[in-house]
């Protein structure tokens, strides 16, 4: 997860959502961007398919759900939060 944030805050603002954990008793806990980062102002396409996994997921669902790129490829079951917004 270390390295999907250090991704991440490349290219969305300080305290922007990265990623919610939820623990078997329900809570939740919600991973954000630091403080003090310097980000990459320029529009975002990102590719994605169902052979991208993991920390790739997680930067891609942070992006798409910051607005900050828009994702385009197949549909990957592991981004439940954007699946809808691809295009095939």
């Amino acid at each position: 997860m270390r390295q999907a944030e250090r991704v991440a805050a490349l290219f969305l603002p300080t305290g922007s959502p990265i990623y919610l954990q939820r623990d078997a008793d329900g809570e939740e806990e919600v991973t954000t961007v630091p403080g003090g980062n310097d980000t990459l102002d320029a529009p975002l396409l990102v590719l994605v398919n169902k052979g991208t996994v993991s920390s790739a997921e997680i930067v891609a669902g942070a992006l798409k759900e910051n607005a900050r790129a828009r994702l385009v490829g197949g549909r990957n079951p592991g981004i439940r939060s954007v699946t809808e917004d691809y295009l095939l």
